[in-house]
């Protein structure tokens, strides 16, 4: 597998205002044609999503189109190969407020939003992804908090392509953490200079730099929240992050980054080569790490 560069993403995807092409006008026109009103929310199916909010008609249509588009530009990033693993239309909700979106999600905890899967005996019970309007401003989707929509995204199109397998924690929460805070205004050099991470954000202190967990522990450790977002997990979805930026600065590495994402979604990585791989790459992955974190 190869990866794309990412500056083949959407021109808008990490704004904080988004800028629709006239391409993408015309495909909103058409989905609020379709969007139907369904008792509190509104309902609008795209290709590859069914999305329903509690907004309007045209937040609704907005919010299918960019998801759709999301996902081509993701398949693109990530050259994923193969058919999609869950057929039908992933479920996409965006509730009015934080109480509506508790109130109708099961076990939707304090976050912001997630992405959920489920099946029972070979069949999917739940493929959705759930999150909501926090202020006032957010009720136009042009100012809505995208980042959440991105990074529970790329979740989404991980799975879709690795069906009901397990994708390892330091690529799935890696991927989206970086999705989540890419900018699409600068080129790859300078978001790879200047972007700005979330999680780094949230330390107390900075970043400890003797509580680094070694990549062959943090691959797929169990559970990655371990803190409710403390400094222990937060310091977890930085280290994710940084690892598939490192992977990705240099030629060699995403050659080897691409080849890895391929064998776990496929089933196929063989773990002593992945423990290889990762002890490799450890020594200088931190250098990178703590030589770049000063400007995050």
């Amino acid at each position: 597998m190869r990866l794309l560069l990412l500056a083949l993403l959407l021109p808008w995807l990490g704004a904080a205002d988004l800028v629709w092409t006239p391409e993408q006008l015309k495909q909103i026109k058409a989905a609020l044609a379709h969007t139907e009103r369904k008792g509190e929310r509104f309902a609008c199916t795209v290709n590859n999503y069914a999305v329903e909010t509690e907004i309007d008609a045209e937040f609704t249509a907005k919010a299918a189109v960019y998801m759709d588009g999301l996902r081509g530009d993701l398949i693109r990033l990530f050259s994923l190969a193969g058919k999609s693993q869950h057929l039908g239309a992933t479920t996409v909700l965006i509730t009015a407020n934080r109480e509506s979106y508790q109130a109708a999600v099961p076990n939707a905890g304090s976050g912001r939003g997630f992405f959920r899967h489920a099946y029972k005996k070979g069949v999917w019970t739940e493929f959705a992804l759930y999150t909501f309007v926090k202020v006032e401003a957010e009720r136009s989707f042009e100012r809505f908090y995208h980042p959440i929509l991105q990074h529970e995204g790329t979740h989404q199109v991980l799975q879709e392509f690795a069906g009901m397998r397990h994708i390892p924690e330091l690529l799935n929460e890696g991927m989206a953490s970086l999705i989540q805070s890419w900018d699409l205004g600068k080129s790859q050099e300078d978001n790879f200079k200047q972007r700005k991470s979330s999680y780094l954000a949230k330390l107390k202190g900075g970043l400890d730099a003797t509580k680094l967990t070694p990549l062959s522990e943090l691959y797929d450790a169990q559970p990655w929240n371990v803190d409710n977002f403390g400094d222990r997990s937060n310091t977890r979805y930085f280290q994710a992050e940084m690892f598939i930026e490192y992977m990705m600065v240099a030629p060699n590495r995403l050659k080897l980054l691409g080849n890895l994402l391929d064998q776990e979604l496929k089933g196929q990585a063989k773990l002593a080569e992945v423990s290889k791989l990762l002890g490799e790459v450890q020594a200088d992955y931190v250098k990178y790490l703590l030589a770049t974190t000063p400007r995050r």
